[in-house]
Formats: C-alpha cells, structure tokens, sequence
C-alpha cells in the first residue's frame, strides 16, 4: 500500500487485518520501490494524488520492468472518472474514497483469487 496519509494508511491497515491480509505500507514512491523490491506483492494499491503521482510513477516502473502486478489506485473520483483515470494511468482498478471495508474487501478478492 502507497499512501501519503496516515490516517488512510491506519484504515487500510484496518481493513487489510480484519480480511487476514498481510500487507505492507509506504509513504511515498522511493519507499514503495524498496518494498516491492524487497518482497512479492501480489497486488498494489497506490494513492492518485497530482503532486505525488505515486499510482503513475510506481505503474510505470513496473512496466519498465516488465513486472505485471495489479495496481489499484485509490482516488476521490468514481464512475466514468475514475474509469477513465484508471485507463490512463494504465491501472487495474480503483478503491473510491472514502474506503470502505466491503469495497476493498470485494476488489482484492477479485485481483488475488486472479493472481493465486
């Protein structure tokens, strides 16, 4: 998880723990990359901010590296916004904020049952 607020960070922890997922957390981009470096993830989820542009940056890498890892970005936008987002950062879906259990629950689901 890339995610500059703590707050949003503490809630996705919440969230994560009452499914039983294991999960590790980021503050910004360079920490993100040493962690995925470091392990395995098996899914991404980054914050859609203008200044940090985390989800774009950490998509980009994964491209570059030839790495095909789910990545769902967090965002304040739904719908056909965030449908049109999603497309363009070239990411796997999105987690409207604010999260809420059942829809994070529902989206990793789907992208681990996929990827295990």
């Amino acid at each position: 998880v890339i995610e500059q607020s703590v707050s949003t960070r503490n809630a996705l922890n919440d969230i994560l723990a009452r499914q039983r997922i294991r999960a590790s957390f980021a503050g910004d981009v360079q920490e993100a990359r040493g962690v995925i470096r470091a392990g395995s993830p098996r899914v991404i989820i980054a914050e859609f901010r203008i200044p940090t542009m985390a989800a774009k940056k950490i998509v980009d890498s994964l491209r570059q590296q030839g790495r095909t890892i789910p990545v769902l970005v967090t965002t304040s936008q739904s719908g056909k916004t965030a449908d049109l987002l999603v497309e363009k950062l070239g990411a796997s879906g999105y987690l409207s904020k604010p999260l809420s259990a059942a829809q994070v629950a529902s989206q990793l689901s789907t992208f681990l049952s996929a990827v295990h």
